[in-house]
């Protein structure tokens, strides 16, 4: 026999039944509101980013603090930094200059389309630096038998 003293869960009442899952629904929802630390948006506890879980990438993140764009300290292995330091830096980035636009690569056209002039210019413009040694001497581009790449 149940608590509820229904003896058949099949003849439980509905409004003992919503009662039950109500009382399981807050149960539950405290634990998960106990479980998950930080939540609240009014929460001031010290928090910390690494490289893994900064929310600029972790390349960046390394980046920045080793151009010291906001302090740093190891803990560990890990390099941390202070949430709001880290917060603020970004803020202060929303105001800054958008980097100039990139210039669009230009679209190879198909080889067998170009004139022989093109192609000429094209394979002459596709290596600007400039040989050294005795790869200056060397005459055209290279092959798979040659071993050069």
């Amino acid at each position: 026999m149940s608590t509820t003293g229904v003896s058949d869960p099949e003849r439980a009442e509905p409004e003992v039944v919503l009662g039950a899952l109500a009382t399981l629904a807050a149960y539950f929802a405290r634990i998960v509101r106990d479980a998950v630390p930080g939540n609240a948006a009014n929460d001031t506890s010290e928090r910390y980013y690494d490289a893994r879980t900064s929310p600029m990438g972790r390349r960046a993140f390394l980046r920045l603090a080793r151009e010291k764009a906001f302090p740093t300290f190891k803990a560990g292995k890990r390099l941390v930094a202070r949430r709001a330091d880290v917060h603020a830096w970004i803020e202060a980035q929303e105001g800054a200059r958008a980097p100039a636009p990139r210039k669009a690569p230009e679209v190879p056209r198909h080889m067998n389309a170009l004139s022989p002039e093109e192609l000429h210019a094209h394979m002459m413009a596709r290596d600007e630096k400039p040989a050294k040694g005795s790869a200056a001497r060397r005459q055209g581009p290279p092959t798979r038998r040659s071993g050069r790449r």
